[in-house]
């Protein structure tokens, strides 16, 4: 139900992941992940807490947040701009979920 993945290196291999549809946290902390890279992953639906800190996204533009998303941590991201932390807010807000930004 839980996979930690944190400071694996995964950049350029998340199209790799086979991620069961069960697990409802997932920890992608410190893989130095970009805006493309998330763009190539598909999340099951079951997940419930993202955890993307401290990795290199701009934006999410193109990503498919899981449809039972709680809780969506992005802090430590510092080329995330303010106009893109608002539209991911009111998607958040939209869907009903929680987004972490900061340090």
């Amino acid at each position: 139900r839980r996979l930690d993945l944190v400071n694996t290196n995964l950049s350029g291999k998340l199209s790799d992941l086979n991620l069961n549809q069960g697990l409802r946290s997932l920890f992608l902390t410190g893989n130095n992940l970009t805006s493309e890279d998330l763009r190539q992953l598909t999340l099951p639906n079951s997940i419930r807490f993202l955890d993307l800190d401290n990795n290199d996204i701009e934006d999410l533009v193109g990503f498919r947040f899981p449809k039972k998303l709680r809780t969506l941590s992005l802090k430590n991201n510092d080329d995330i701009t303010n106009a893109e932390r608002k539209r991911i807010r009111k998607i958040a807000r939209r869907r009903g979920f929680k987004v972490r930004f900061g340090t």
